[in-house]
């Protein structure tokens, strides 16, 4: 059995990516240390270089301009694809050895 949920697509698979979006925004939300946590995340995106950004739809340009503002030292590399595109690849970079 796959470790990981297959989507039909259409709406399951934009459902899905609104939920994970979601949980993903929220579960941090009520920690009182958030400001350390994105200060780490800042100073390791720092350290790398870059921020990979994901997304399944176009028109972000106005945001990532934003934080090109702020943070001009970090390199953004966008991918711009579907949501099982965009999962696909994640997955596959996050394996071990990649």
């Amino acid at each position: 059995m796959d470790r990981f949920p297959r989507f039909i697509g259409g709406r399951t698979t934009v459902t899905s990516l609104c939920i994970l979006t979601l949980w993903v925004i929220f579960k941090g939300v009520g920690r009182a240390d958030w400001k350390t946590d994105w200060e780490k995340t800042v100073a390791a995106a720092k350290k790398e270089g870059q921020l990979n950004f994901y997304v399944g739809r176009y028109g972000t340009e106005p945001l990532l301009n934003e934080f090109r503002k702020d943070y001009s030292e970090i390199k953004i590399v966008s991918v711009n694809a579907t949501g099982n595109q965009l999962g696909t690849r994640i997955i596959s970079e996050i394996r071990p050895g990649k």
